[in-house]
């Protein structure tokens, strides 16, 4: 294989890894927000809230 041949073959495969690699970035990056914001809403919605004493005062933890 002459030299050019194989300096336009190390280029082209390693920009075709690039792209690979910060295509998949993107993917999971947009993956794991989505999971972390429908997480968020369900915390909203399942969270038990902690009863209030009837003089209004919030109770010591411990």
């Amino acid at each position: 294989m002459p030299a050019e041949q194989v300096d336009e073959l190390v280029r082209t495969v390693t920009t075709a890894a690039h792209h690979t690699f910060v295509d998949g970035m993107h993917v999971v990056f947009a993956v794991a927000a989505g999971v972390a914001v429908v997480a968020g809403l369900i915390a909203l919605f399942i969270r038990r809230p902690e009863p209030q004493p009837e003089n209004g005062r919030t109770p010591a933890r411990v």
